[in-house]
């Protein structure tokens, strides 16, 4: 099976409030999280003030489940849950602590699969528009390699092994 990459948005306030708590990331939701399966990864990104794009973290596909399983799954309440049709809970194995990495070197690079004007993040002097990643977009290879090799580098400098 082979695997895919995929990058998806949270708000800055929900990253603050998920890097407030602190721990893995063991879950995260979308409804847009349709096509994704096990095996692929989920980089999360947000926007700071001022249009910086930031890794937070990814998440190594192991289900997707609905509302009501991810909450059995994760030992809560449902309504402590983002709300969304879809949740992805990460192999436990293989999860990851979220962090806050800059990819203003990176971000123009990145390349989304498909053609045309959508295909890249077009950053002006370093800075991404929010709204150009409210739709969760595939990564291509080339990009998806960028990001581990920017994330691995960063756990390694916070003390934890690589993916």
């Amino acid at each position: 099976m082979t695997t895919r990459d995929f990058l998806s948005y949270w708000l800055p306030e929900t990253a603050e409030g998920e890097r407030a708590q602190g721990g893995d990331l063991l879950h995260c939701a979308s409804s847009q999280y349709s096509r994704l399966r096990r095996g692929d990864t989920v980089w999360i990104v947000t926007v700071r003030p001022g249009g910086l794009l930031r890794l937070l973290g990814c998440v190594p596909v192991a289900r997707v489940v609905n509302q009501a399983q991810a909450a059995r799954i994760l030992k809560c309440d449902p309504d402590e849950l983002w709300d969304a049709h879809y949740h992805v809970i990460a192999d436990p194995q293989r999860a990851q602590p979220l962090a806050d990495v800059p990819l203003g070197r990176i971000a123009g690079d990145l390349q989304f699969m498909g053609s045309g004007k959508s295909d890249r993040l077009n950053p002006v002097q370093g800075r991404v528009k929010a709204e150009s990643l409210k739709k969760m977009r595939q990564l291509t290879a080339e990009s998806a390699a960028a990001l581990r090799r920017v994330w691995e580098a960063k756990l390694l400098l916070l003390g934890f092994g690589a993916l």
